[in-house]
């Protein structure tokens, strides 16, 4: 079952988990959380701002990642469990 991510961000956010050896970065996983929320685009945008589709997995690293975590604590992003028809909340 995947979740989803609610974003109230003008812009899309990559959340990433960085390892640096020998002074060189390499990004070890990154999901990308759509933004756009009051700008005119061809997205999913609800009431509660724009709507990403993400595994569990990604929304497990997503709930333990800082950045996420403070995004989340300031009411920018949060993540629905609950799997939801776009046809029917459209109606």
């Amino acid at each position: 079952m995947s979740k989803h991510v609610i974003s109230t961000l003008t812009r899309p956010n990559r959340y990433a988990k960085w390892v640096t050896q020998a002074g060189v970065g390499t990004m070890l996983r990154s999901v990308l959380i759509q933004g756009g929320a009051g700008v005119i685009d061809k997205k999913l945008i609800t009431p509660e701002g724009v709507r990403t589709e993400v595994s569990e997995a990604d929304a497990e690293f997503l709930a333990s990642h800082g950045l996420f975590k403070e995004h989340q604590a300031r009411g920018f992003v949060k993540i629905d469990a609950i799997a939801r028809d776009h046809n029917a909340v459209a109606q």
